[in-house]
């Protein structure tokens, strides 16, 4: 089970957080040598459980902002969706080892790119597109054969709730987790070494996601 957090971080929790991250980093490894059936295999789970819940996810919505059905529809389910779709349809070549033009000095010499897995990821998603913003980054992720942990808004409580039990029901938590919480969950997780970051929101926050990366040489996506 991912594990379920209060709103602000105590000691349970942030020992939770460094639990889960140290059971994705040993399981990165071994994600690594995933075959593009097995994670065509989680990606069609993924897409088949975001659409068995579209019902809970319009309603968690409308609960959190009153947003409307459509707009769920358009905004937030129809784009992970297509993400997935996307996704499925070109795994095969980008995971594939291609040749690059290489330099005179190089001549003689095969010059190929082998695709490798980034590691570990956190992804960071804010409240006003959370199901898109959570699970197309998490597709990608997905993809390249990553582990990742998920932060949802806490002002989107109910969607968030949705969110994790998608991802429980789904996911084991070696691969894929989401933590609910305030800032000082983020910042927990923020502690972490990952192997990169993806964060959607203000170019404050960015700063602070930024300079935590840089303690660990983490790349990042803002």
């Amino acid at each position: 089970m991912s594990a379920v957090i209060d709103f602000q971080l105590n000691d349970q929790a942030a020992i939770e957080i460094e639990r889960v991250f140290a059971l994705q980093q040993q399981y990165k490894i071994e994600l690594r040598e995933s075959t593009l059936q097995q994670r065509l295999a989680k990606l069609q789970r993924l897409k088949a459980a975001v659409e068995a819940n579209q019902q809970k996810i319009i309603e968690a919505a409308y609960a959190d902002f009153k947003k409307p059905e459509v707009e769920v529809l358009v905004g937030e389910i129809l784009p992970v969706v297509g993400a997935v779709n996307f996704a499925m349809k070109n795994l095969k070549k980008w995971i594939k080892p291609r040749k690059v033009k290489k330099p005179v000095n190089m001549l003689g010499i095969d010059t190929i790119l082998f695709p490798e897995p980034k590691g570990s990821s956190l992804i960071i998603a804010p409240w006003n597109y959370p199901v898109f913003l959570t699970f197309v980054p998490l597709v990608s992720a997905i993809a390249a054969g990553c582990t990742a942990m998920l932060k949802p808004s806490e002002m989107t409580p109910h969607l968030s709730q949705v969110l994790q039990d998608i991802v429980e029901e789904t996911f084991e938590e070696k691969e894929i987790a989401l933590f609910q919480g305030d800032a000082s969950v983020s910042e927990k997780l923020l502690e972490q070494p990952f192997d990169h970051i993806f964060y959607t929101g203000n170019p404050e926050i960015g700063k602070v996601v930024m300079a935590a990366a840089a303690k660990h040489l983490t790349s990042v996506t803002l």
